[in-house]
């Protein structure tokens, strides 16, 4: 009886076969059936990077398409499988990759649902010998000769900033045969903001898991040229660099060019907090404090950073380079510059602005803070200066401001130092979230007139000594790179 069963079973699963289009009946039909059990089966997922045949390292990011409704998994062995995102998952973050030595052959298995929905490509564990050149970078955080900074840092984004043509010149367009590696061979998460191979500038981000502070012998290498032609692919990983797991909520280095299509703002972010430009021309992206920038006019142009409350979190640092143009003057008047509260209530509502303040009432000053209120009074903290003279006329200015909920501390840098100088009203305590459209450059009709460069919003409080790391790395003539 149980031969019979599964004679009926068998002939069943044949005629299936047929009737989905491998026609008469067959031993041929027969044989690849039982080799080949997922015959027929489309599959719904595809590799877009990296490409069959091709040299990864282990910092560059997966990107596939999936259009089943399965979860995506990639394995380096068939039998550990990790959970796939793409665009987000580093190659570095799959099980077992570890494992394969540098220079060995292995093969890449993305699937979706099941063993027949699955696709594969072969590619090599890249090492030192598939560039042609390298150049090293040390970290210099002494006060004598670096930064000034006494302390570790952890997880921080260093700007490489290039201008020797011999180097930019060297890779491919766009600058797909570039890697970063640490002193202890950890190849580096890195973001492209800008290589400009005519005129022979190049800006750069990479994360380096700790820099040491007080120290100038910590160094990273930059590798280049690759070996042969077309071997490497783009390993950029903007969303390694800036991770929202260290406390990024959005970055936004200000270097695209407007067009006012939904999304035209980049954000690095794993978020995608991506903001979409209003009234701007492609001529308001001019020359930042690193690469590109904005320019806002005073009479129609903002940017809107859609309506996430993650843009609100409870501890927050906010951090940009702020320029006031020729001819323009801030003093005399009131501005809001971020604002990130429901419209026309930035004393008494939810969440936090940063605005300009010098009228006949309200004086002198030159960064003022709000977060959560209740009463007409406001909660906020600022900086008591005169506008114009805070600002000086056409000269970028890092400012960051920190706010932490759980301690009811603030603190306002202005390049990377501590204000001393500043007064606050009532007590400041909180900020909550709100479904209100978060905004750059425009409250409630008013416009700002001025420049923007690298805008991040953090949810933590970032401490002195990364504050200060930041401007000393971005600022002209940085002394932290060398």
């Amino acid at each position: 009886m149980k031969t019979v069963k599964c004679i009926i079973i068998l002939a069943s699963l044949l005629l299936a076969q047929c009737n989905q289009g491998f026609g008469v009946l067959t031993k041929k039909n027969y044989d690849l059936f039982f080799l080949d059990p997922c015959l027929g089966v489309v599959t719904t997922v595809a590799f877009t990077s990296p490409l069959e045949g091709t040299v990864v390292f282990g910092c560059e990011r997966l990107i596939f398409t999936n259009t089943s409704m399965a979860s995506t998994e990639v394995s380096v062995d068939k039998i550990n499988w990790t959970p796939a995102t793409s665009g987000t998952t580093a190659i570095n973050e799959i099980a077992q990759f570890g494992t394969i030595l540098e220079g060995e052959n292995f093969s890449l298995y993305l699937r979706a649902g099941s063993a027949c929905n699955m696709v594969r490509v072969a590619l090599r564990k890249g090492d030192l010998t598939d560039f042609n050149s390298g150049i090293q970078y040390f970290l210099d955080t002494t006060l004598a000769t670096g930064a000034g900074v006494n302390n570790d840092v952890q997880y921080f984004p260093v700007l490489i900033r290039l201008t020797q043509s011999f180097i930019i010149d060297a890779v491919r367009t766009d600058a797909p045969d570039v890697r970063f590696r640490n002193e202890d061979g950890t190849w580096l998460f890195y973001e492209i903001e800008r290589w400009d191979q005519t005129n022979d500038v190049a800006e750069l981000w990479v994360l380096v898991p700790t820099i040491y502070g007080n120290n100038a012998a910590h160094y990273i290498w930059m590798y280049y040229d690759e070996a042969v032609e077309g071997s490497i692919q783009d390993g950029q990983n903007p969303a390694g660099v800036f991770n929202s797991t260290n406390g990024n909520v959005g970055v936004w280095h200000m270097n695209n060019t407007p067009a006012g299509i939904s999304g035209d703002i980049r954000d690095s972010t794993t978020n995608n907090m991506h903001g979409t430009s209003s009234g701007m021309l492609a001529i308001d992206q001019m020359a930042g404090q690193v690469a590109g920038s904005l320019s806002f006019d005073g009479i129609d142009n903002y940017i809107s950073l859609g309506t996430s409350s993650s843009l609100q979190p409870a501890n927050i640092t906010v951090s940009f380079w702020i320029k006031r143009p020729t001819g323009v003057s801030w003093s005399g008047s009131s501005i809001m510059v971020l604002y990130a509260k429901p419209p026309g209530g930035y004393i008494d509502t939810a969440g936090w602005c940063f605005g300009i303040f010098d009228s006949i009432t309200d004086q002198n000053k030159a960064l003022y803070f709000a977060v959560d209120g209740v009463t007409s009074a406001g909660n906020a903290f600022f900086s008591a200066y005169d506008p114009d003279s805070y600002y000086p006329l056409d000269a970028w200015v890092y400012l960051t401001i920190s706010f932490n909920s759980e301690t009811n501390s603030w603190a306002i840098y202005y390049n990377g130092v501590q204000e001393t100088i500043y007064g606050s009203e009532n007590t400041p305590d909180s900020i909550n979230g709100t479904s209100d459209e978060k905004l750059v450059g425009e409250e409630s009709g008013y416009y700002w007139h001025g420049m923007m460069d690298e805008l991040r919003i953090s949810s933590v409080d970032r401490s002195a000594d990364w504050v200060k790391l930041c401007y000393e790395n971005q600022k002209t003539g940085q002394t932290l790179v060398k």
